[in-house]
């Protein structure tokens, strides 16, 4: 019997190279699964593979729209901006309520600006910020909460980055 399962044993140790770790979802994500259609369609509209989505929530009175909170945003943003294996070749591979432009009409035709260069210093400052975003409805219910108790942070990931790394690397900022 002990001969039998040191073959047994032996048999499995030597065919232990075989065994792959997969991290990419696609190859385990089933092709006629909804999920699948959706994510196609995700890349096909936003032309993005790989992407981490950061929501950042706070439930007080305020949401997401007080200087700790947003002060968090634009931190998390930087962090992922210096991070290796983040795309920053356009303005659009990372987005979040510290890199978007808030366009407006004006006298003078356009106004481009973004919503927050540096973190709010006061309530006041904060309650500014969210009248702009909630003022531009092109923000609210995508990048901002309809309620404004969350924001999202997307960071599009360069090509063959290790997910499963980035995904602790992030989690344990």
């Amino acid at each position: 019997v002990i001969l039998i399962n040191l073959l047994i044993t032996a048999f499995f140790f030597s065919k232990l190279h075989l065994v792959k770790t997969e991290t990419n979802i696609e190859a385990m994500l089933p092709k006629t699964v909804d999920a699948w259609f959706n994510k196609e369609e995700m890349e096909e509209i936003f032309g993005v593979k790989d992407m981490v989505v950061i929501g950042v929530f706070h439930e007080g009175e305020q949401g997401v729209f007080n200087p700790g909170t947003l002060g968090k945003v634009l931190e998390i943003t930087e962090f992922l901006r210096n991070l290796e294996g983040v795309s920053t070749l356009t303005k659009d591979d990372l987005v979040s309520l510290s890199t978007v432009d808030n366009i407006k009409g004006s006298d003078m035709g356009m106004e481009v600006r973004p919503f927050m260069e540096k973190p709010p210093e006061t309530q006041q400052e904060a309650n500014a910020i969210r009248k702009e975003v909630f003022d531009n409805d092109m923000f609210v219910g995508s990048i901002v909460a309809q309620d404004g108790t969350g924001t999202v942070i997307l960071a599009e990931l360069e090509e063959g980055i290790n997910q499963s790394e980035m995904y602790f690397t992030i989690r344990d900022y």
